[in-house]
């Protein structure tokens, strides 16, 4: 039976990761249709999954909308995305050429409109992403609430061989008092900071175990803490350890709706810096996670109430903008700077050009991909995940 439940509870975290994956895939390609309409570019297709065709919903002023058969993402057909329909090669054939230079000569073609259309076309799709994370945490902030957690003076976790383990402390522990200073339910702050601050000084515990209440002695050990904001700039600092992890009571505040877009503002520019200082430090690989660390992070927050699902969804929407303005081709940001590279020139790529360039921006992609996989595997066989 408990296998059972675990197999549903897996079940329904692939399910949670699949819908959160496709509705951030959906609303950024949305940005790409709605730029592409206000530029008057044609968009043949606008689906749902991948794949082969299961619903065809309609057509809708040239475009064509269905529900696809792999349960993943989705995707906008702008015309003349393709950079070989505006090259023309004669083949003999009356009708193919016809309608090779039909497309050549599309009006509505991407590749023939105006060089700052077309990248207004490419960067909505990222601005997209980003805006609608920031709108669906405003949102949320005056609708379900935002978490406010409050650390317990409950022990939920001891780990294996630290001060507090050889102390005798074990999770269901409550820590009542240290050196004398009461420490009430709510207090785990408190108790925290205490902690923190006592590097190499031994701690007397007064612990509550049952109906039993109990003394122990245990010493915090040195750990380096990286990252960490001091005065306005980021250091590793050293903070004290006693190994065990305090239980988390989760609450929710809402807030007024001009209160909620001011921490929504916030929030956005912490996860953009964050992301940043993250890929560019020396403990990136630490960090950065792919599909698997991604679905552990779904189900954690799934396990926290749909609250916490649609905080973490409107993060990895603004990420999924973020990552999309990188200058790598294939990305929307790669695209850019081939636009950018175009407008030095003062003429288009060629087909070859472009082909080349998309070819090792796949490369590139498929590098990360495999590297990221490796080391959520690593995390995963580790236990980290």
């Amino acid at each position: 039976m408990l296998h059972f439940h675990a197999n549903i509870g897996t079940l329904k975290s692939a399910v949670d990761f699949l819908v959160i994956l496709t509705v951030l895939v959906v609303a950024h390609e949305w940005g790409h249709f709605i730029a592409a309409r206000i530029c008057g570019m044609r968009v043949d297709d606008f689906s749902v999954f991948f794949g082969k065709r299961l619903i065809r919903l309609g057509t809708r002023n040239g475009t064509e909308y269905n529900i696809r058969s792999i349960p993943l993402g989705g995707f906008v057909m702008i015309a003349g995305m393709d950079p070989s329909d505006a090259v023309v090669e004669e083949s003999g054939d009356i009708a193919e050429d016809a309608k090779a230079r039909a497309r050549a000569n599309d009006p509505q073609a991407f590749f023939n409109k105006p060089l700052a259309q077309r990248a207004f076309v490419i960067f909505a799709g990222p601005l997209a992403s980003i805006l609608f994370g920031y709108l669906l945490f405003c949102t949320i902030g005056f609708t379900m609430g935002l978490p406010n957690p409050t650390v317990q003076n409950q022990v939920q976790m001891v780990l294996k061989g630290s001060p507090a383990d050889k102390a005798g402390l074990k999770a269901g522990d409550r820590i009542i008092s240290v050196d004398g200073q009461v420490i009430n339910a709510a207090d785990g702050p408190k108790l925290v900071h205490i902690i923190h601050h006592s590097v190499g000084q031994p701690l007397r515990l007064t612990i509550s175990r049952g109906s039993q209440q109990l003394s122990i002695v245990a010493t915090p050990y040195a750990a380096k803490v990286p990252d960490q904001v001091v005065n306005g700039q980021i250091q590793t600092v050293t903070e004290g350890r006693l190994g065990f992890v305090p239980f988390v009571v989760m609450t929710y505040q809402k807030y007024t709706p001009l209160m909620s877009i001011k921490m929504g503002t916030e929030s956005i520019i912490q996860d953009v810096e964050g992301m940043f200082k993250t890929i560019f430090s020396k403990h990136v690989k630490e960090a950065v996670g792919g599909p698997i660390a991604i679905a552990s992070y779904v189900s954690m927050a799934r396990q926290q109430g749909v609250g916490m699902l649609l905080i973490l969804g409107a993060s990895l929407s603004i990420s999924l903008g973020v990552i999309n303005l990188f200058p790598i081709p294939i990305l929307d940001g790669g695209h850019l700077l081939l636009l950018a590279l175009e407008f030095v020139r003062k003429r288009r790529l060629s087909v070859r050009e472009m082909q080349y360039a998309n070819m090792f921006g796949l490369s590139v992609i498929l590098l990360l991909m495999a590297l990221v996989m490796v080391n959520d595997i690593q995390r995963l066989l580790a236990g980290k995940l």
